[in-house]
């Protein structure tokens, strides 16, 4: 049996990303082994079962553990090792997120058509009940992208609005309980949704109202300069995006 070992360990938007890709692999008949951080092994068990997909923890054993600093694809008896998170050295004109679709001549296509609609209604109203107990009209934002603890805050200044704010912080002690797939239903209800983009603007492309006014913003922290290479084309998918460099 032919198996691929993935290493693309984090961040969950990247693994939702890569989703058509794993895919295709299976498609073609391969068994893929797919090591993630225990901060997203749950999630991805969850959320994104695939047959002929094995999620496992990065701190597990498996074929290929020792070759994850190798930026280079690898075959030999084990069956392939293919480091999707290096993917960017081997096509530098090309945007990150793409760069994957390259590395593995994968077809670009609409990849929400390969996400599962799974859902946990429970956890999502226990989180809308403490955020909005009121049902209140409201704005929701993220201003926080990369993997904790390497988190990075986008400045998003909002005037002229009359709405209540949601702040997705992670790092909200009162909301620590609770993962990005939670926030669907307040991601629904939003009149307003203003996201620098990470896993919550994928998520966004799959739930927001066709109806909500979104706003998305380029992964720039304080003092860092303007990227050249923008993943906005083709990767967010929702139609009413409104793109801020």
């Amino acid at each position: 049996m032919k198996t691929i070992t993935i290493n693309q360990p984090a961040g969950l938007g990247d693994i939702i990303w890569i989703q058509p890709i794993l895919q295709m692999f299976v498609d073609k008949g391969f068994t893929i082994i797919y090591p993630i951080i225990d901060r997203y092994l749950e999630l991805a068990t969850k959320y994104l079962p695939r047959e002929g997909v094995t999620y496992v923890s990065i701190e597990s054993e498996f074929h290929f553990k020792d070759c994850f600093d190798n930026p280079n694809v690898i075959h030999n008896n084990n069956g392939y090792y293919l480091p999707l998170t290096y993917s960017h050295r081997h096509f530098p004109a090309s945007s990150l997120m793409m760069s994957k679709y390259l590395m593995t001549q994968t077809p670009l296509q609409d990849w929400r058509r390969f996400i599962p609609r799974i859902r946990d209604k429970q956890r999502e109203i226990s989180l809308w009940e403490k955020i909005n107990p009121n049902n209140e009209e409201f704005i929701l934002t993220n201003k926080y992208f990369g993997t904790p603890p390497q988190t990075k805050e986008r400045e998003i200044n909002l005037t002229n609005h009359s709405f209540k704010i949601i702040d997705i912080d992670y790092r909200d002690q009162d909301l620590i309980e609770f993962h990005p797939f939670d926030w669907v239903y307040v991601i629904e209800k939003a009149k307003e949704i203003h996201f620098v983009q990470t896993a919550f603007s994928f998520i966004a492309d799959l739930y927001a109202s066709p109806t909500a006014v979104m706003h998305l913003y380029d992964r720039i922290g304080k003092d860092d300069q303007p990227r050249y290479l923008k993943d906005f084309e083709y990767v967010q998918r929702h139609p009413n995006w409104v793109y801020h460099t």
